[in-house]
This record gives C-alpha cells, sequence and structure tokens, in this order.
C-alpha cells in the first residue's frame, strides 16, 4: 500500500474540469475541487473514470453522506454544466480606488463606471467602484457567440467553450486554447487585478499583458502607466472617434483576422517584432 496520496496529474485534472464544463457535477458552481467517486484509499490511483468536479459544498455532502455515490456517478455522466447552462462564480470585491489591467494603473476621476476599453463602440468591460464594486464583463469568442460573461460580480462560463478555466486560490485563468490566454486576474482580498486580457469585437484586438498594450490593426504597442477616467468616457477608445484618454484611431479588419492576431499575440509570436523596435 502506498504510503503517500500522490498529486492528481495536471492533465488528468484538465480534463476532469473540462469534462464537468469546469463547474461543480451536481450544481454548476466554482470553485470546485476534484472528488473520487470510489474513494482514493480503495482504489489507490487517479482514474479520469472515477474523478469528478464538486464544489466545497457538495463535496461536503458528499463526505458526509448526505449526497449517494450513486448521485454523484449520475451527475459525472450528465454534469449539470453540460446540460447547456454554465458554470457559475461569485466574486466578492472590496471598496477601491481603480484597478491594474497588464501594465496599466485604471483610476476614476469621478463616480461614473469606469471603462477599459472600447472596440468599434463595443465596452467588453465595466466597472462601477462605488457605493459598492460592481463589475460587468463580456468577451465572444472566435464564432462570434458570448463565452464569458460577468454580471453582477457573477461570472458565467459557457460550456464547451474553453481548453481550459482554472480558479486556484486567489488566480483565475481561463484559456480558449492552449497557449491562447484570454484572461489572468486575481482577486486578493476582495482587490481585482487583470494580468492579462485579450478581447477582440468589430476587427479589432486589445491585448494586455505583463509585457504591455498591443492593439490591432497597425500591432501597436503602447506603454504603461497611470489613466485616469473621467465620466464615463473609456480609458481606450479603439477604432472611433471617441472621447477617451488614449484614443487610437484605426483601420478595421476581419473579425477572423483579429482572433488570429490575438492568438498569436497570446503565444508571443510577435514580441520579437517590438523587441527589435525598441533598440
Amino acid at each position: 500500500m502506498p504510503t503517500h496520496r500522490p498529486h492528481i496529474p495536471e492533465d488528468i485534472a484538465r480534463a476532469v474540469r473540462q469534462h464537468c464544463g469546469f463547474g461543480c457535477a451536481i450544481c454548476g458552481v466554482m470553485p470546485t475541487e476534484i472528488e473520487h467517486i470510489e474513494p482514493f484509499s480503495e482504489v489507490q490511483k487517479h482514474e479520469f473514470g472515477n474523478l469528478v468536479l464538486l464544489c466545497s459544498r457538495c463535496h461536503r455532502e458528499v463526505t458526509s453522506k448526505r449526497i449517494g455515490k450513486r448521485r454523484v456517478a449520475h451527475a459525472r455522466c450528465e454534469p449539470y454544466c453540460k446540460r447547456n447552462r454554465p458554470s457559475t462564480y461569485q466574486m466578492y470585491l472590496e471598496q477601491q480606488s481603480g484597478f491594474k489591467i497588464g501594465k496599466h494603473n485604471v483610476h476614476a476621476e469621478d463616480d461614473h463606471p469606469i471603462v477599459p476599453v472600447s472596440l468599434g463602440g463595443f465596452e467588453p468591460i465595466k466597472f462601477l467602484l462605488k457605493p459598492t464594486p460592481i463589475f460587468s464583463l463580456r468577451i465572444n469568442g472566435p464564432d462570434g457567440e458570448l463565452a464569458i460573461s460577468v454580471t453582477e460580480n457573477t461570472f458565467d462560463f459557457r460550456p464547451g467553450k474553453f481548453w481550459d478555466v482554472k480558479l486556484s486560490g486567489t488566480r483565475l485563468e481561463i484559456r480558449w486554447k492552449r497557449k491562447f490566454v484570454l484572461l489572468k486576474a486575481t482577486v486578493r482580498e476582495g482587490i481585482l487585478v487583470f494580468h492579462a486580457l485579450r478581447v477582440s469585437a468589430n476587427g479589432l484586438t486589445f491585448c494586455a499583458d505583463k509585457t504591455g498594450t498591443v492593439v490591432f490593426p497597425g500591432n501597436i504597442l503602447l506603454g504603461s502607466g497611470n489613466i485616469g477616467v473621467s465620466r464615463g468616457f473609456p480609458a481606450f477608445a479603439l477604432g472611433e472617434k471617441a472621447r477617451s484618454t488614449i484614443n487610437v484611431n484605426l483601420g478595421r479588419a476581419t473579425d477572423e483576422e483579429a482572433w488570429r492576431v490575438a492568438e498569436d499575440m497570446s503565444s508571443q509570436k510577435i514580441q520579437t517584432r517590438f523587441s527589435k523596435a525598441r533598440r
């Protein structure tokens, strides 16, 4: 008999997350924990077919035997999030003066919502700081359909849209493909930070991460610093003549081209181009 319990290999853990639609197999809620249907003490191994995602509440119900293993096995066969229902995650935020997106610190100069970016009039993110922080987000996939939405701090992840959605500790990471990061964010003690964000709409792309902020068409690399916004105008306005802190009037590409560039930026295929330009 093994003297210790080995970690579940990441490829198996990810396959379980994908199978269950990234939410609890019983109720769809995140964050989740991986549970063995047949106890590990009996099987002594991590097998994909014996693993299921459960939220902490449902996990306690199973451990206390208020929910039986037959119900868990049925939920694994027909996960909540695979029945055309999104997995959900409620984010709790504390009062803050602004937030960080990539290398930019964005703060409000009045009580209007913060709008970090506008893509040809489409505003994927809004952040109302007062009286209590309320965050909203809409990201469409390459197929043009809604993939991620946040309404009043509650995330909805559409099943079958992602390669991986992982909520571990304070960090949330969403990948469209293995090397295509849509969103990396942390919520530590109620403070939200965007470490990476890639959104495309109307043939325009906005990508922000630790290397800087890149917009497409034109592959323009923007710097870093503090950005103050007021009266609800966006911090970055792309592809339009709108009042904003930073206005980048670009041509339009097709949505397919914009998504391809977003994927290239995510895999850092074009970063060397900017590195050479800065020398």
